[in-house]
């Protein structure tokens, strides 16, 4: 379930965006799994992707229409972003099941 930003409910996310088409405790072990990795898999590419983006913009450091505060704070904040991104996909990645929790439960990293 997500939190809607403007009306404050909550929320299924439909099965096309990435949610459980048999709601927040469906699936197998073996299919939260493989969602799982497939989330990590996602969150590794967004990171490489603010990585390229990063590297895309600091070629523009003496661009005129940048000032050199604003172009280094961005860059500095894209680079905290990937690193966020990539740490995310590496949990998301090593994460595995409680001993002891119910099929559907979140997992936990070890």
């Amino acid at each position: 379930m997500r939190q809607d930003a403007v009306g404050g409910g909550a929320h299924e996310q439909p099965a096309a965006l990435g949610g459980s088409p048999s709601g927040p405790a469906g699936g197998t072990p073996g299919q939260l799994r493989a969602e799982a990795l497939g989330r990590a898999h996602a969150l590794r590419a967004l990171a490489e992707e603010v990585e390229r983006t990063s590297r895309d913009i600091a070629v523009c450091r003496d661009d005129p229409s940048w000032s050199g505060m604003a172009h280094d704070a961005f860059v500095v904040s894209l680079d905290r972003l990937a690193g966020e991104v990539r740490l995310a996909a590496g949990l998301l990645h090593d994460a595995h099941p409680a001993p002891g929790s119910a099929p559907g439960c979140p997992v936990t990293p070890r």
